[in-house]
């Protein structure tokens, strides 16, 4: 077996390249791939997935013989050629899996492709075939998988592959019952499968077979189930499917048992038996039945679902009778007793005709009272079938449903559950419809398992990320309540015992939120719609919670007999007798009972449970209990209400007086803020609410200061003992104050500047370490997710508010951040990685949060130079922590700071694939977050330090700026980090992290938004270390396989379908490498490594399966420069891209000589360049503020978009004008030993040729956009209404090269506008002001990608005329030609007035260009003259530009501008003097010539 099987093909083909695995992902929303060839994808495969239960055909005669042949033609079309060498693996494949050669050959290339597979592997037959064997398993789940995608995504509309979905179904699967027939008869299959002849005869390998087969009947289910959600089954099937329950056991019953003894086994049959029982329950379609009235006569006409044919609903009743009576049928068997009951409870005038005979099955016997709500007395069948799922232990079954991994990612997570997507909203939906069935049948007084009821509903409705949860609880309250209100049934009955019984109200006001778990808090996104609805449910939460009709009370003995009873009894018709009080009652919570109240008996077993008529609070209720908790608990003091004067006859009742014991009760605390933590987190509206409705004038705490006292006292407590931390407590109130945050900040942050014992001070650590300490030995850490939320809400409260608060309050800020810093670095990010974790997520988490708040810090604050200065504070209040972060991390960097940060991105590849190949996709997703927050940290790092040494000061011989010691963080990225291996997988060599940072480029599991971040921070480090001392770090010295990389950059690059934004920064990255890379630029451009110093191997130029030679970074812009035409106008941000490199690369072009020589010998490659030099730019656009109107961010956009392309194409144009120039500049050496004009200057020679054309290159080449007005209005406007915003302070944090022309080109305007509008409040004409500077920033962004753009536009030119002009001298007319332009330009300069410092470098370059023009004319040979009219009008703009007020020459010559124009000035005054003293001695010039140029 050859090795060169592994190679992979640059160019993208589709079979051999895009796996079923990567299929998934982009329907998963996991990956992305552009519509077309994810449809093209789609289509070839569409004969295995429309046959996915039995895929792949077996072997066969023609197959073979067509491998043997050596051409073989794939389903897609593509011809491909099998060397020899691979004709053995080939049938080697298909004997080993029964598989088709062809198909086999597919797979191997897919291997290969897509695989990392170790030379060694590739050598050895048997390891070989293992690995392929395991890859073609995996791809035959992910080809169901993908099946049942497709089904997913064409029942949600909103998929943003809705439609490719819907329309691939539609035609190859256009039945979708006869299709699900068939996986259902293959399910039924496997489960009696034997070992197959074609696998080996050992114990492993037969269990492995088994194993296999139990993951696809999981996956075969799930196909079934999203069938079932995309379209009606008919009554057959769902017929066919329960009677498979029956006889499968729910997927119990295995034939090969004895093979399936591991954990991993027992969990599939797990999730098989859960999704087999949630499958059948949707199939009964119960969410139709619950919101819709049943019309069985529409049913039959419309002959959808199992409805339709009276003959299948009788047999589906008969299979559910023969189910077992097992528990793990009850949910299958109340959601068909719900069926039955609404038949059963049809009038008998609406019952069709067909129907009739089941009908008179149902036989309804009279009504008697029961525990089952139905009021017209149709019992009968419907109520034994009800009653038999209560006593088979329905809600022990519904138990088991939401324990397992279908609803609860983390358990899925645990268990290492196959489940393709555990916690998909669906499941949720069907199980929450088990639910409401149960409500609508049954009186929930009469349940006799509350508690596990009050359990399975929080797990339904509050568990799981915000997205997944908030849906269903929006509909509950929009929906479900208004349908029935049976459905609210036990929420009514919680609330009539509270607050006796208080913990089951709050845990399920706290699901019905809208929130999720309190884990997934962060989950929480932007959307607005998930954000409205989650808003609506809370604001529903906090009503029902804010008027209770009933408060349930424990009568005290003491009160009840005696001289103290205040209670007594009184007869009563109906109840027997009632309870009431003599005197008013204040009972905890506030309210008063007025004297005489009823009190409903509502339990005498033991204490005295009475309920009163009394409507209250119960937020007041839970802020008392608190007051209770915080005074006792902690104090020891007696909780009596403050500021408060009662009538003399009225009696206080405590807690302790109605039955609450809250002195020492964690858990309720910590229940009574979470629910307000859930409710009130970022909704500001509600908070603000529930701030003003709980803040009363009687001298007692408020929401804020109480949980505030809890925190601290906690802390204290925690200090002061050595016993059981109250971490729950602290976390809740960390929690309850990052909600609160946003809406009070002035209570919060004295109140931190106060309490030493959250994050020490003065050198001691605090209490919250120990706290740490505790969570450490536990593995979870919610305390410290808690306050990482906590101090990333302070940031960004002070990064938003910085213009708004005075010098006091902000340097109040500054300390308590910079104390929070510390704290958090060295008592968390330093150690965290060492940590043990009950979930692995906790501690991607916790890195995230760390790293996202220190990349916040860089982007959101100005630059500051290396070394402190007195003055970096001046207009920056939040400088010291921009110096914190630098010099912990750059400047005075340890080990323990370093190693966090590159460890995570070191070891990034081996993890996220074990999570990938286990399945554990969103721990997988966590992993990629906190992956990019570290990628993007040290990004910004970089680019910090590159800033740093940019601006440094300049060595004292020599006016670049001093370079800076170059730092851990790069050698650690070099070199990685000491102790950790680094052994790349199977190689044995090491993998350094910038391999790894390299390889994400390549790597597609990790995504393009990784990928275009990772190339971003490559083409900082190689920045940075550029500017470095000491110098000579390669790059490709420290890549394991740099060709390997080279490769798949340079096939990203040629790939169409790849994001655009990730290949212009491949793009970018190549450029810079190019700049400071010299030994990687020549792999890049040649294809190939040279001999170095490192002693790097010469290795011979790669070539592709098709024997061409290798596509180069070199070869792919010269496509691109081919394809100007194509792209112009489409993607010129890829166009302007590819011509930087180019140019760039002839800048460099002596290192790359051999690269470049059939490249210059191409005269279409010259005249490529040339359309590109001729393409007229026309009048740029304006770049005027915007008006302020509603639709002004559209506006916006479209302005933005075409200043963006106009920026582009005149860099373009720039860069191509350069190229010719370093070409002729390249050339000259050979010129001077008499060699032939370089192919370039052809080019060249034809721009002097035609007067009018080169006229017109000028007047571009001349044209200047920049509008100092606009600045000084953007100025003016912030100095008169923000004077405390420096434009400094919001500058882009991003290297020259990664800035992006646009409206965001220079200043960060969103961060502009949030912060002006913050600062805005509910002031209106603020609010317009920021509004109006918002626009002129945007306007002032749009305003420097023109004039950058056309800057760069003059200076190529410039370069051009000084290359040239030797090369032109011999060119007749065109002294001619280049002194009408040079007269006209000198007049464009002589006529400028704008000023200021851009304007100063506008007009030096400006003179540049004309004295390179003046200087082609001076050595021009040319017998033609220029007109004396065109040498005197020259003349006179040149005395203009001498005397001119607005660049006066003198202050170039005492230096008080830079950069200085001068002696510019003085050679073309020279030339003027030589010129004009030749015309005025020409016979033929006119006397009034000859006087006006002596007058000038």
């Amino acid at each position: 077996m050859a090795a060169t099987s592994g190679s992979k093909p640059s160019a993208f083909q589709d079979l051999t390249d895009l796996t079923f695995q990567r299929l998934h992902g982009v329907l998963a929303h996991y990956e992305t791939l552009d519509f077309e060839p994810l449809e093209a994808a789609l289509q070839h495969r569409s004969s295995l997935l429309k046959n996915c239960y039995e895929p792949f055909p077996r072997p066969s005669p023609q197959s073979r013989q067509s491998v043997q042949s050596g051409k073989v033609t794939l389903r897609d079309g593509t011809a491909l050629e099998v060397a020899d060498e691979d004709k053995e693996i080939v049938f080697e494949i298909s004997k080993a899996l029964d598989l088709d050669e062809v198909e086999a050959l597919t797979l191997l290339r897919l291997f290969f492709y897509n695989e990392d597979i170790p030379v060694a592997q590739i050598s050895d037959s048997s390891r070989l075939l293992d690995a392929i064997s395991d890859f073609y398993y995996d791809e035959r789940l992910y080809l169901m998988r993908t099946v049942g995608d497709l089904l997913r995504v064409k029942a949600s509309s909103g998929d943003m592959y809705n439609t490719l979905a819907t329309g691939f179904v539609q035609k190859h699967i256009p039945d979708q019952n006869v299709f699900i027939e068939k996986l259902l008869q293959s399910l039924a299959a496997r489960t009696t499968d034997t070992v197959p002849q074609y696998v080996p005869k050992d114990v492993k390998s037969a269990a492995k077979w088994a194993k296999q087969n139990l993951k696809e009947q999981l996956c075969l289910l799930e196909v079934i189930f999203w069938s079932a959600i995309s379209k009606t089954t008919n009554g057959n099937f769902v017929l066919q499917f329960f009677q498979a329950a029956r006889q499968l056991g729910l997927g119990r019953h295995q034939h090969l048992e004895e093979l399936l003894m591991d954990e991993e086994c027992g969990q599939l049959q797990d999730d098989i038996e859960v999704l087999f029982g949630v499958t059948a329950i949707q199939l009964l379609e119960l969410d139709k039945l619950l919101d819709e009235d049943l019309d069985l006569e529409v049913a039959i006409k419309r002959q959808r679902g199992f409805l339709a044919s009276p003959k299948d609903v009788a047999d589906i009743h008969n299979a559910v009778s023969q189910l077992p009576d097992e528990q793990r049928y009850s949910p299958l068997v109340l959601s068909w007793g719900y069926v039955v009951s609404k038949i059963a409870r049809l009038p008998r005038d609406e019952v069709p005709q067909e129907y009739e005979d089941f009908y008179g099955v149902l036989n309804p016997t009279p009504a008697r009272k029961t525990r089952f709500a139905v009021a017209d007395g149709t019992l009968g069948v419907a109520e034994s079938i009800l009653n038999r799922a209560f006593e088979l232990g329905i809600f022990g079954a519904m138990r088991r449903y939401t324990n397992s991994p279908l609803l609860s990612t983390a358990l899925a997570a645990t268990v290492a559950s196959k489940l393709t997507e555990p916690n998909n909203a669906q499941f949720r939906y069907v199980i929450k419809g088990v639910l409401m069935a149960i409500l609508d049948s049954v009186q929930v007084e009469y349940i006799t398992d509350y508690e596990t009821l009050v359990e399975v509903w929080s797990s339904v409705f509050g568990s799981g990320e915000m997205p997944i949860v908030v849906h269903l609880c929006a509909s509950f309250w929009t929906r479900d309540t208004v349908n029935s209100t049976q459905r609210r049934s036990l929420l009514d009955l919680s609330l009539s015992r509270f607050p006796v019984e208080i913990l089951p109200l709050l845990r399920l006001l706290r699901a019905m939120s809208g929130t999720g778990g309190l884990a997934e808090l962060d989950s929480i996104a932007d959307d607005d719609i998930q954000a409205a609805l989650r808003a609506s449910s809370a604001q529903h939460v906090y009503e029902y919670f804010s008027a209770l009709p009933t408060y349930a009370q424990v009568l005290p003995p003491h009160l009840l007999t005696g001289p103290d009873a205040i209670f007594d009894t009184r007869p009563h018709a109906s109840l027997g007798y009632y309870y009431t009080n003599v005197r008013p009652v204040r009972l905890p919570g506030g309210s008063i009972l007025p004297p005489s109240s009823v009190g409903r008996v509502i339990s005498n077993q033991g204490a005295v449970v009475v309920s009163w008529s009394q409507q209250h609070s119960g937020w007041e209720m839970l802020l008392d209990i608190l007051r209770t908790y915080q005074a006792r608990a902690f104090g020891g003091r007696s909780r009596r209400p403050m500021g408060i004067t009662l009538p003399s006859e009225t009696v206080l009742l405590e807690m302790e007086d109605i039955g609450l014991q809250v002195d020492s009760d964690e858990d309720l605390v910590a229940e009574i803020l979470d629910l307000f933590r859930c409710l009130l987190y970022k909704n500001l509206d509600l908070t603000s609410q529930v701030v003003a409705d709980l803040q009363k004038d009687d001298g007692e705490p408020d929401l804020i200061q109480v949980t505030l006292l809890i925190l601290k006292d906690a802390l204290v407590a925690s200090s002061a003992e050595r016993g059981q931390a109250p971490t729950r407590i602290v976390s809740s109130a960390l929690g309850v104050l990052t909600a609160l945050l946003p809406v009070v900040p002035g209570q919060i942050w004295p109140f931190l500047r106060s309490l030493p014992q959250l994050f020490g001070e003065g050198g001691q650590m605090g209490s919250t370490p120990l706290l740490l300490n505790v969570e450490r030995s536990s593995g979870s850490y919610g305390m410290t997710l808690a306050l990482l939320d906590l101090v990333g809400a302070l940031f960004d409260e002070a990064f938003r508010m910085v213009l708004t608060h005075n010098r006091t309050l902000q340097q109040m800020k500054t300390d308590v951040l910079l104390r929070a810093l510390n704290f958090i670095h060295s008592e968390i990010w330093e150690e965290h990685i060492t940590w043990r974790y009950v979930r692995v997520a906790d501690r991607f988490e916790i890195g995230r949060k760390v790293g996202n708040i220190y990349a916040e810090i860089l982007k959101l604050s100005p630059p500051i130079p290396a070394t402190p200065t007195p003055d970096e504070v001046t207009g920056n209040p939040l400088a010291p922590l921009t110096r914190f972060v630098l010099d912990t991390f750059v400047y005075k960097a340890t080990s323990s700071t370093i190693n966090p940060l590159v460890s995570s991105i070191s070891t990034v590849r081996q993890l996220h694939d074990a999570l990938q190949k286990a399945l554990r996709f969103v721990d997988a997703s966590n992993l990629d977050q906190l992956l990019e927050a570290n990628l993007l940290l040290t990004q910004l790092l970089l680019v910090r330090k590159h800033q740093s040494s940019a601006s440094a000061p300049p060595t004292p011989n020599s006016v670049e700026s001093q370079p800076i010691k170059i730092s851990l963080l790069e050698q650690t990225l070099f070199n990685g980090v000491p102790g950790l291996s680094h052994t790349a997988k199977g190689r044995g060599q090491r993998s350094e992290p910038v391999d790894v940072i390299a390889g994400l480029v390549q790597n597609r599991s990790f995504g393009p938004s990784i990928a275009t971040i990772a190339t971003h921070c490559l083409s900082a480090l190689c920045a940075s270390v550029s500017v470095s001392y000491p110098a000579g770090l390669s790059l490709v010295a420290h890549l394991s396989d740099p060709e390997a990389i080279s490769a798949a950059y340079i096939r990203l690059l040629s790939d169409p379908y790849e994001e655009i934004e990730l290949r212009k920064a491949v793009w970018d990255f190549i450029s810079i490498v190019v700049d400071t890379q010299p030994a990687l630029a020549a792999l890049f451009i040649s294809g190939k490594l040279k001999a170095s110093e490192k002693g790097l191997e010469v290795k011979p130029e790669p070539r592709r399966d098709d024997g061409e030679t290798q596509q180069t970074a070199l070869s792919v812009a010269c496509d691109v420069v081919a394809s100007s035409a194509a792209l112009w106008d489409v993607t010129p941000s890829l166009h302007n891209a590819a011509l930087t490199m180019l140019d760039l690369v002839w800048q460099h072009a002596l290192e790359h000589l051999d690269s470049l020589t059939k490249t210059r010998e191409d005269p279409q490659f010259w005249q490529n360049l040339a359309w590109i030099v001729s393409k007229d730019l026309g009048e740029p656009p304006a770049n005027v503020v915007t008006a302020i109107e509603q639709a002004f961010e559209e506006e916006h956009t479209k302005q933005s978009d075409v200043v963006a392309a106009y920026s582009h194409h005149s860099a373009s144009k720039a860069h191509a004008l350069h190229v010719l120039a370093m070409d002729l500049k390249l050339a000259a050496p050979d010129r001077l030993k008499g060699a032939a004009a370089p192919k370039s200057f052809g080019i060249v020679q034809k721009l002097f040729k035609d007067s009018q054309t080169f006229a017109n290159h000028m007047t571009e080449a001349t044209r200047c956009s920049f509008a100092p007005r606009l600045h000084a209005d953007l100025q003016r406007l912030i100095s008169e209404n923000f004077p405390t915003l420096t434009l400094d302070s919001v500058r882009v944090t991003s290297l020259p090269s990664q800035r992006t022309y646009g409206d965001h080109y220079l200043y960060q305007s969103d961060v502009v506008h949030n912060r002006l509008m913050k600062c805005a409040g509910s002031d209106e004409s603020l609010g317009y002001y920021a509004t109006l500077i918002f626009l002129h920033t945007c306007a002032v962004n749009l305003d420097w990608s023109l004039t950058d753009s056309e800057i760069l536009l003059t200076r190529s030119w410039e370069t051009i005329l000084q290359e040239a002009a030797t090369w032109l001298r011999t060119q007749p007319n065109v002294e001619t030609t280049i002194m009408a332009s040079a007269s006209r330009m000198a007049k464009v300069i002589a006529e400028e007035k704008r000023g200021g410092e851009t304007m100063q470098n506008v007009h030096a370059d400006r003179l540049a260009m004309l004295e390179g023009l003046l200087n082609v004319a001076w050595v021009s040979t040319s017998t033609t003259t220029p007109e004396s009219a065109q040498i005197a009008e020259l003349v006179r703009s040149v005395r203009y530009i001498a005397t001119s007020e607005s660049f006066p020459p003198l202050d170039s010559l005492r230096r008080r501008t830079q950069p200085s124009f001068h002696r510019t000035l003085l050679r073309i005054v020279y030339f003027c003097a030589h010129k004009a003293a030749a015309v005025c001695k020409a016979t033929t010039t006119k006397l009034e010539q000859r006087l006006a140029i002596s007058a000038d």
